[in-house]
């Protein structure tokens, strides 16, 4: 996938205005946003993304779902039983194998995404030092030798017989530039080595890299450029020392940007696989992955007081969820003092026939008084104003009568953030930004535990006044 067509993912305001908060680029008041604001800023972040920023950043965008991802598979492999539905949320090959998912994904968000074990400022910086600690000319500069030539020799012969003539030999002599033959054959080997690594259209993405082996391979050419104009190449002499220290030292370079790259090729394996992940049907939808994680850190909270949590409608090993208009419990909590059925997508009319769904329902299923205990309506949008919620949460109070009911929403929302209000009987919650980590979820899971406590759905044992949830 290329950087820019990233951009094309992410044409809902909201999904661009979450990408924009995970890499910091929302502002301080990122609900002021407008749409058009937020397209504008997307596309100036694209624009100077590197593919390496792009992984970082997608991971970041990820983060959150794949948090939620873990709790859910983490809480059901416990009982070893995925769980399908409409969501298709199973530990499968044949839908979607999650273990393969939670090791790909759940980055750190603030991890730093590195290749090669060598930052790429870094080797690039080495190469350059080379180039300007290396003294190239000194290196292959021709020694100044005196040639003999023909009458030269001719008078060196005779002057075995009359040495006066080698003196006269001396003044034919020509002067002449000699180098290694052994010396430029290597040198040229490297300029070739140089060029062969420079040119990789994948070098494009690394600027500095690139520069920097273009430095070597000008200062490896014009030296042997110039050596080879003003010298003549010596058969008899060897390798010298300092060629051979240079060619050490350039064949680790080359070594460690062939390896760089190699582990850049691997970011842009993860690059398409995030692009391919934020396409499905799947993460559109992760709207009812949050329902059901809310639904499953419930369950938590029910068994740290206590509970054997049953879950129904297994079938092979399977937790069958249905969604939407549901009459029977998807899961039962069994605790000493009573039993809790626990409803997702829980359905009633009333007498004049209007309907109710709320998310989440507890119900007090055997006892005389048999009611709702909490009613649980998680939101997944920016959208969700404090009004709004504010009449959901009204309605479903009134309606249900439970002595806990909730309106939770994932994203923070600047009007509610945790909003609680208690009677001695009945509690109501209006909250934002309840997902995983967050000290929002923290605190309406005490609500729940103190709800929970102050009906006996404890365990035996369990110190009435210590309302800590524990995982």
């Amino acid at each position: 996938m290329a950087v820019a067509s990233f951009a094309e993912l992410l044409v809902d305001p909201d999904d661009r205005l979450d990408f924009l908060e995970a890499v910091g680029a929302a502002g301080e008041t990122p609900h002021s946003l407008s749409p058009q604001e937020t397209a504008r800023r997307m596309g100036g972040l694209v624009d100077q993304m590197s593919p390496e920023d792009l992984v970082s950043n997608l991971s970041r965008y990820c983060h959150g779902f794949t948090a939620m991802l873990d709790d859910i598979v983490r809480v059901l492999e416990e009982v070893e039983t995925p769980v399908v539905g409409q969501c298709q949320l199973r530990v499968l090959d044949d839908d979607l194998n999650m273990s393969a998912l939670r090791s790909t994904w759940a980055f750190d968000p603030d991890g730093k995404i590195t290749v090669g074990g060598e930052d790429e400022a870094l080797l690039a910086s080495r190469i350059a030092e080379l180039v300007s600690t290396v003294d190239f000319w000194e290196l292959m500069s021709p020694r100044y030798t005196m040639e003999e030539t023909p009458i030269s020799e001719m008078l060196r012969r005779d002057a075995l017989m009359d040495p006066a003539e080698g003196f006269i030999a001396d003044t034919f002599r020509r002067p002449t530039n000699q180098v290694s033959a052994a010396d430029m054959a290597a040198l040229w080997e490297l300029v070739e080595e140089v060029e062969t690594s420079r040119d990789r259209p994948i070098l494009t993405r690394f600027p500095s890299m690139n520069l920097a082996l273009e430095t070597l391979w000008t200062a490896l050419d014009d030296t042997y450029g110039q050596a080879r104009f003003q010298g003549s190449s010596v058969r008899g002499w060897g390798l010298s020392e300092e060629m051979e220290s240079l060619a050490t030292q350039i064949h680790q370079c080359l070594e460690e940007v062939d390896a760089f790259l190699q582990a850049s090729s691997g970011i842009k394996r993860v690059e398409a696989m995030l692009a391919d992940f934020v396409q499905t049907e799947f993460w559109r939808h992760r709207w009812r992955i949050y329902e059901i994680w809310v639904l499953v850190r419930m369950m938590e909270c029910l068994s740290a007081h206590g509970a054997a949590i049953e879950l129904h409608d297994v079938s092979d090993g399977v937790w069958n969820i249905r969604y939407g208009r549901a009459t029977t419990p998807c899961a039962v909590a069994h605790f000493d003092s009573g039993d809790l059925d626990i409803y997702y997508q829980f359905y009633k009319t009333n007498d004049r026939g209007r309907s109710s769904m709320p998310d989440i329902v507890l119900m007090e299923g055997r006892r005389a008084a048999a009611g709702a205990l909490a009613v649980i309506d998680p939101k997944h949008g920016r959208s969700y104003s404090k009004g709004r919620v504010r009449r959901t949460l009204r309605r479903y109070s009134k309606e249900h009568g439970a002595a806990l009911t909730a309106v939770v929403n994932y994203y923070p929302v600047p009007g509610y953030q945790f909003d609680h209000q208690a009677d001695g009987v009945r509690h109501e919650v209006l909250a934002s930004d309840v997902q995983p980590g967050s000290l929002a979820t923290q605190q309406f899971e005490l609500v729940l535990a103190e709800v929970l406590t102050s009906r006996n759905y404890r365990r035996q044992d369990q110190d009435p006044t210590n309302r800590s949830v524990t995982r």
